[in-house]
C-alpha cells in the first residue's frame, strides 16, 4: 500500500501535476480511517495490528547495528546470513506466537538493509545510485520525446522503480522472476530513452 502511495506521489511530481498529490494523500487518509473504522466493528483487525511493524523495527535495529560495525564489506551476503548471525533474534524482538509467522526467515525483510548488512554500506550507496540514476535518465528521456506513448512508457518505468524500491524497504522482493522482470523493464526504458535522445541529437 505504501508503494502505491509513493507511486502516486512520484507520478504527480514527474508529470508536474501537483494537485494529484492531494488526491493521493486524501485517498490514503480515507483508507486509513476506513480500516480503523472496520477494525472497531470486527473486520480487518489483523491489518491494523502493529505486531508486524514492531517485529520489523526490531530486526532492523539488529541489522543496522551490525552494518555499522562492519561498514565496508559487511558480514557476507546471502538469504540466511542474518539468521546465522542472530540465532537468538527472537529474544531481541517481539515475535508472533503463530509458528507459521517467521518474519526473519530470510533476513531483516528490507532489501537495502540486507545489502548493507551483507555487502557493506558502499554496496548500498551504489544500489541507491543505480535506482536514482535510472529514474533521472528516464525522466530526461521523457522530457525530450513528442510521442505520447513513449512519454507514458518512460514515466511508467520511472514510477515503477519508485514503487519497487518502496516495496523492498519492507521485504526482500529483489530476487527471482520479480528481479528479472524489473531489470528487463528498466533496460527497455533506458534503451528507449537513449534512442529518443540520439534521434533528437541527430
Amino acid at each position: 500500500w505504501l508503494a502505491l502511495v509513493f507511486q502516486g506521489i512520484a507520478l504527480a511530481l514527474f508529470t508536474g501535476r501537483r494537485r494529484l498529490i492531494w488526491w493521493v494523500l486524501g485517498c490514503c487518509l480515507a483508507g486509513v480511517f476506513s480500516l480503523l473504522a472496520l477494525s472497531q466493528v470486527g473486520y480487518q483487525k489483523d491489518t491494523v495490528q502493529p505486531l508486524s511493524l514492531n517485529i520489523r523495527l526490531g530486526v532492523w535495529k539488529l541489522a543496522i547495528g551490525e552494518a555499522v560495525t562492519h561498514p565496508l564489506v559487511g558480514i557476507g551476503y546471502g538469504n540466511d546470513t542474518f539468521v546465522k548471525r542472530f540465532k537468538d533474534y527472537k529474544a531481541h524482538v517481539e515475535v508472533d506466537p503463530n509458528p507459521a509467522f517467521q518474519i526473519s526467515k530470510h533476513g531483516p525483510h528490507n532489501t537495502f538493509l540486507m545489502l548493507a548488512l551483507g555487502s557493506g554500506i558502499p554496496a548500498l550507496i551504489f544500489m541507491i545510485w543505480i535506482f536514482g540514476s535510472s529514474v533521472r535518465t528516464l525522466l530526461h528521456g521523457a522530457g525530450r520525446v513528442s510521442d505520447q506513448g513513449a512519454y507514458a512508457f518512460l514515466i511508467g518505468i520511472a514510477v515503477m522503480i519508485v514503487g519497487f524500491a518502496t516495496r523492498n524497504c519492507f521485504d526482500y522482493m529483489f530476487a527471482g522472476s520479480l528481479a528479472y522482470l524489473f531489470w528487463i523493464l528498466v533496460a527497455t526504458g533506458l534503451a528507449e530513452s537513449m534512442k529518443k535522445s540520439e534521434s533528437l541529437a541527430a
